[in-house]
């Protein structure tokens, strides 16, 4: 296992190495209180203490979901003796070669704000990489989480509801372990739950959600 091989002239490529050469452990929480601002949940500020970096959003629905990853020994190791900072973001771009390269952010303070260097630190195999998304867990206030996103839902106007309604799905596949609910919920598929009794029992029963549903077809309140 090589880390940080890759030079930009092209002599000395990346070197290929499995996924716990890179990580110990993928988690989802949610990164922000507030959608597209900057307001760091409590479940990102602890694993941020647990020695856990940033890794890209989940989605880019209301849910604010994002992937953080505990970076191994090896490569923290290897990082600090190279630049001498600390990692603050791993980011992994998927390559049509097949393999996903992974690119430590460095900074010398320690911050997502101060001066970060952005180093290829390795490659690994694409399939590999997404089987560790999908085996992410979810950290954080499952009931808090779902039912935030219904009451933004049941609230919004009929612009906005669809969008709400997807981010509530792909919330409950998150905190279940359910990756293939995640993917449906991106594609659409739950885009209009919100018409469905049933769907809007299985919510409100599993979740303790007591935010009143607005009936789509008589405008009609249901408690």
């Amino acid at each position: 296992m090589a880390l940080f091989t890759y030079s930009s002239n092209g002599k000395t490529p990346a070197e290929v190495n499995p996924l716990s050469a890179y990580v110990e452990e993928i988690r989802i929480a949610r990164c922000s209180l507030i959608h597209y601002k900057h307001s760091p949940s409590p479940e990102s500020v602890e694993l941020k203490r647990q020695g856990f970096v940033f890794a890209g959003f989940l989605d880019c629905t209301y849910s604010n979901l994002a992937y953080y990853v505990k970076p191994s020994a090896e490569i923290v190791a290897a990082a600090a003796q190279r630049f001498g900072g600390r990692g603050v973001c791993m980011k992994f771009n998927i390559c049509p070669s097949g393999q996903t390269r992974v690119v430590w952010h460095d900074s010398v303070d320690g911050t997502e704000t101060g001066f970060q260097c952005q180093v290829i630190a390795g490659d690994l195999d694409t399939a590999e990489y997404l089987a560790g998304l999908r085996a992410a867990k979810f950290y954080g206030d499952a009931d808090a989480l779902i039912k935030h996103l219904y009451q933004g839902m049941s609230r919004s106007t009929p612009h906005y509801k669809k969008g709400w309604a997807r981010s509530v799905f792909v919330a409950v596949g998150a905190v279940t372990g359910q990756p293939s609910v995640i993917e449906d919920a991106k594609l659409g598929k739950y885009d209009d739950f919100y018409l469905f009794g049933s769907s809007v029992c299985f919510i409100r029963k599993n979740w303790k959600v007591c935010e009143p549903h607005y009936c789509q077809q008589c405008g009609g309140m249901d408690h």
